[in-house]
This record gives C-alpha cells, structure tokens and sequence, in this order.
C-alpha cells in the first residue's frame, strides 16, 4: 500500500467520524435538554404534590379526633364504625317519624 493511498483511507475515516461525532454532539445537547425539561417538570410536580400534601395536612388538623374503638384491626374499625353508623341512622330516621 502506498502512504499516498493509506493518507486517503485515514482522512476518510476521520471525516467519517468527525460527522459522526457531530451527531453524537447533537444527540447529547438533545439529550440533555430533554433531561433538563424532565427534571424542571418533575421538579415542579413534587411542588405541587408537597404543597397539596401541607394543604390536606392543615385541612386534617381541623378534624376532629376519630373516636376511640380499642383496636387497631383496621376491619375491626370498619365494622365498628359501621353498627355506630347503623345504630344512628335508625335513631334518626325513627325519631323524624
């Protein structure tokens, strides 16, 4: 091979991946700002989700203390507040009548 023709394949190769280069440059600055625009969008989201959450905790402050059932079975609870719910609502719809 002669150095005038292996000079050639090299400044071939090197435009070659000069251009693939810039691809790759313009893909990362793409990239990036894509990543930008996520983290900015994300960031805004948890904003808003922990402004909501302050709001709902505020809001649950002004609740009064669920009454006590002497449990902590969460369907024990249920069936609890259920017969509560029950009980109440036919005390209240006899003594309408």
């Amino acid at each position: 091979m002669s150095a005038t023709r292996v000079q050639d394949e090299l400044l071939t190769r090197m435009e070659r991946l000069e251009e693939e280069n810039a691809v790759l440059r313009s893909s990362i600055s793409d990239l990036s700002r894509r990543l930008a625009q996520v983290e900015a969008d994300r960031g805004a989201e948890l904003e808003d989700y922990e402004r909501r959450e302050a709001a709902l905790y505020e809001f649950a402050k002004t609740l009064p203390e669920p009454p006590d059932y002497g449990t902590d079975d969460p369907w024990e609870i249920a069936r609890l507040a259920g017969e509560r719910f029950g009980i109440g609502r036919l005390r209240a719809l006899f003594s309408e009548e």
